[in-house]
Formats: C-alpha cells, structure tokens, sequence
C-alpha cells in the first residue's frame, strides 16, 4: 500500500520512479523501445472551486479508472502530483504512444464525471516522449514528455502533442 497512490489506486510517485529506473535499464541493455505520457487534467482547481474537493478527488479517480481501461498489461499507470499522471509504455513506438493518448484523451471526453445525478465533463492533456524517436537515452523522455505536455497546454488543453 505503501507504494500506490491512496486515492486513484495507481502507482505513487515513489512506485512509478522505481519502474522508471528499471525500465530505463532495460532500454540501456536491451534498446527495447518505450514511451513516457504524462498527463493532466485541464482546469482541476475549478472542478474543486465549483463542486468542491470531494469532486475533485471523484474526477481523479474517475480519470484513474479510464486510465486503467486504456492501457495494455506491462504499462505502468501512476499519479505522480495532483492531477498530473504519467503513463510508462515499454516495446512502444512514439506513434503508438500518441495513439495510446488519444484513445485515453477520447474515452474522457465521452465518459464525463458523474457526481450528484449530474455529468460534469472534464478533459486532460497530454504530453508523449519515445526512445528512440525523440531521445537516443530513455533518461531524458520525462523532460521531453513534460514540455510536449506543456506545449499542449498552450496549445487550447484537451490534446495529446509529441516531443519532438
């Protein structure tokens, strides 16, 4: 228990770093391809000031549920902040990690939040980093899986954008 996000069920931030590591391990000795999502929910604090926090912490275990939906057996889901969440996809090409984002961004949009007899739609966005098409180094895709997660951001939110 001691290594899972007490809420959402996924790996903490201590989990999803010690899964990391290995993995980037593998991809040193092996040259396995792999992709890093993170992922953030637009606009929580609003969700928190409109509904109030036990809102808040339904969403993000709503959008841990569909999480869970999406991805294969061997892809490590984690909560590593608030509402910012990474996703670790081993023998993955950056397109399919795009993909892969997409079909989580999509399922979000058309399974809104139910809380209090009503939906409440909420959407994330979504940065994608991949060895070896946007690093030679498994070690430098969170930094690139973050700014491509930023360049959504300001791109309008509710986007899956590749690291380039």
């Amino acid at each position: 228990e001691a290594d899972l996000d007490h809420l959402t069920g996924l790996a903490n931030r201590r989990r999803f770093r010690v899964a990391l590591t290995r993995e980037v391990e593998r991809w040193r000795r092996y040259g396995v391809p792999c992709a890093l999502l993170l992922l953030d929910i637009d606009h929580l604090k609003s969700i928190n000031d409109t509904l109030g926090h036990p809102a808040g912490d339904a969403a993000l275990v709503h959008f841990a549920r569909i999480i869970r939906e999406q991805i294969r057996t061997g892809d490590v889901a984690g909560r590593i902040g608030g509402e910012e969440f990474a996703i670790w996809l081993p023998e993955t090409s950056l397109e399919l990690g795009a993909r892969i984002a997409e079909r989580i961004r999509l399922k979000l949009t058309q399974a809104a939040l139910d809380w209090q007899g009503r939906s409440w739609p909420f959407t994330a966005s979504f940065g994608v980093a991949a060895c070896p098409e946007t690093s030679r180094s498994a070690d430098n895709l969170p930094a690139q899986a973050d700014s491509a997660l930023y360049q959504a951001k300001r791109s309008g939110r509710n986007r899956v954008e590749r690291a380039r």
